[in-house]
Order: structure tokens, then sequence, then C-alpha cells
């Protein structure tokens, strides 16, 4: 049996389809049924699966050295005031002098660095040029000997001492709100500051409270930075 084709005009893409049968006609109707249900699948993938993801990761583990040990950082607050955080710089509030640092590197049965002032790295009387400089804005915030073991700079500085809740979020200068974090880990410092900035910037717009992402950093920052920075949140 062949499967005609009425109103087809005559040529040779008319003897072609008039001289299919019956069963090449169902077989290839079985074939476009088939392909246009993988279409469907494949179109539900693309939908479905980047929420599914999300959806079914299971959030970071927040255990040190991720996270500090609660034992000794519980964190600790300086205000809950949005008006605050929101108007003043942490340079005001920013306080914690290198004892305070050894003793909690100490803490954390962490060899710490020797702080060292800058002007003990150069020759007395030598000019604070440009390179200088750079050295002694990176040596204020890590506090880290340059010729200490394991550190091949400045800039090497495998750990800082973080305020856990930030500054720029409320936290305090006190020892509960102080840990060891780390530079060099997958979730380490930088990771951090940026859930800090995220957050702080959601305060200031009124998206979240500050309250509410004190807590978020408290009960497990790796999580809050899922939500917030990764997610989009």
């Amino acid at each position: 049996m062949k499967i005609m084709t009425p109103g087809l005009a005559p040529g040779p893409l008319a003897a072609q389809v008039e001289s299919i049968t019956l069963a090449e006609f169902l077989s290839m109707m079985s074939f476009l049924r088939g392909c246009s249900r993988i279409a469907a699948v494949l179109v539900t993938i693309l939908i479905v699966a980047p929420g599914f993801e999300r959806a079914t990761r299971a959030a970071p583990s927040c255990a040190y050295p991720r996270c500090p040990l609660p034992n000794y950082t519980r964190g600790d607050v300086l205000t809950t005031s949005k008006s605050v955080v929101c108007n003043r710089s942490t340079k005001v509030v920013r306080n914690v002098p290198p004892a305070l640092k050894q003793q909690i590197f100490a803490e954390y049965h962490i060899n710490a660095p020797q702080f060292v002032a800058f002007e003990d790295l150069v020759q007395p009387g030598a000019p604070l040029n440009g390179a200088r400089l750079m050295v002694e804005n990176e040596l204020a915030e890590s506090h880290i000997d340059p010729n200490a073991p394991g550190s091949p700079g400045p800039s090497g500085a495998q750990y800082e001492i973080d305020h856990f809740i930030p500054l720029e979020l409320g936290g305090s200068n006190d020892p509960e709100n102080l840990w060891p974090q780390s530079y060099v880990i997958p979730w380490g410092a930088h990771v951090k500051d940026a859930l800090e900035n995220k957050l702080h910037r959601m305060v200031c717009a009124g998206q979240i409270s500050l309250t509410n992402a004190q807590a978020a950093i408290k009960t497990n920052w790796l999580q809050a930075y899922d939500k917030y920075v990764a997610g989009g949140g």
C-alpha cells in the first residue's frame, strides 16, 4: 500500500512522497514522536535543573577552620543601630592592639607571627618611598613579619584576626568576637569579606534588618554566603 498526497504538484518531490509505503510512513511518524518526547525531556531538564541543584545542594559545614571555635569566639555586638553602622567608618571603632592579636593566636594554638613596627624594617632615616609605603600599609592590615617562616612577604600572610560579627555590621573588638581566619583555605577571609560587604549594603538599603544580618553570620556565615552572595538573595 502506498500513501498518496493529493494536491501536491507533479514533480520529483511528489513522486518521492507518493512512493512511501504505509510501513515506512508509520516508521517515520514513530521516529518523529520519539524525537518530540526527547526534546520535551531536554527542555524540562534545562528549565528545572538549575533550581533543583540549588535546592538540593547541602549547606557548607560551619566547622573550624572555616568558622571560629565557639568555646573561644561566640560573637559579640557593639550596636544594633542601623543608623550607626550605615553612617560611620569602621576605622572609628577598630581597635585590636598587637598584644590582643597575640592572645587570640595563642588561644587557637597557632604559631603567631611576630608583630613588628614598620620602622624596624627599614634603615633609620631611609625615605618612605612608594614601595615602603605599600609595605607599611600591608603590614598594618596583616600584622605579620615578612621574614616569619612560611610567609614570603606581607601579602603572604596566612591569617588575619577577623571580627566574627564584622565591625561594619555592629560587631565589637571584644576578644569573644575575634578569631584567626585563614586566607588560604577555600572558604577563607576573602570569601567572608564579600558576604560582610553584601550584608552591609542590604542593611543600609533596608533589605534585611541589622539583627538578622548579625544572626546570619553568627549562625553559619557559609550558609549566609550561599544564600545572599552566591544565590543572589
